[in-house]
């Protein structure tokens, strides 16, 4: 197992076949010509991991098998720079804090802090780490993998997953064939930042939530 936990290096796309369930085999190839034959989101060089009695189970099963996808990717360069866009985000955070401060004893009405209140850090948490941290999340980011699940074969969506170099979940999004058609090449080169940056309707992974391991806060 640990050649293919490495051939074509992060570079190389990963297919993970999750669900086998018998009756859903024509679904099954019909997604797999779709996205993989037609579309080709995972190229010639890339690995399509689809054997029951290995990987039937998630995405943290597979890391188990093959944690070379994730833990062999960074470098020190990869972890400077990673941490270099974290210290430029928590400058401009602080100094929009400052200018808050200054601000929000002139300018806050008691309407503005009740919408606040109402609004509550819970439900905007995704979408204001989402936006904040788009730059840091791209740091962060060293492979991603298809995961064609039981939701994929019902609705026609694969499940899409970036992932860090300790094997966490940065970012994560359902999309459609097209929309990652040659998805080798844009990782390749670098454009599929572009889909990070700012990412809307992509799901922020529990670990980069504010608590989580690598959330905030950041100081």
């Amino acid at each position: 197992m640990r050649c293919f936990s490495e051939y074509g290096g992060t570079n190389a796309g990963v297919w993970l076949r999750t669900c086998y369930d018998a009756d859903k085999e024509e679904k099954h190839a019909a997604l797999f010509k779709e996205f993989v034959t037609e579309c080709e989101v995972v190229g010639p060089d890339g690995l399509v991991l689809d054997d029951h009695e290995l990987f039937a189970t998630d995405l943290a099963g597979m890391l188990e098998l093959l944690p070379e996808r994730v833990t062999s990717s960074a470098g020190a360069y990869h972890v400077t720079w990673r941490e270099e866009n974290l210290r430029e985000i928590e400058e401009e955070e602080e100094e929009e804090e400052e200018e808050e401060r200054e601000m929000e004893d002139d300018t806050q009405t008691a309407g503005d802090k009740k919408r606040r209140e109402m609004l509550g850090p819970k439900k905007s948490e995704q979408k204001l780490v989402r936006n904040r941290y788009s730059i840091y999340h791209a740091a962060c980011i060293v492979t991603h993998v298809f995961v064609e699940d039981e939701e994929a074969l019902e609705t026609g969506l694969v499940l899409h997953i970036y992932l860090d170099d300790c094997g966490n979940v940065v970012r994560q999004e359902r999309v459609d064939a097209t929309s990652v058609s040659n998805f080798d090449g844009l990782w390749f080169d670098g454009a599929w930042k572009e889909s990070i940056i700012p990412g809307d309707g992509q799901v922020v992974g529990p670990a980069y939530l504010p608590g989580g391991v690598r959330g905030p806060p950041y100081r």
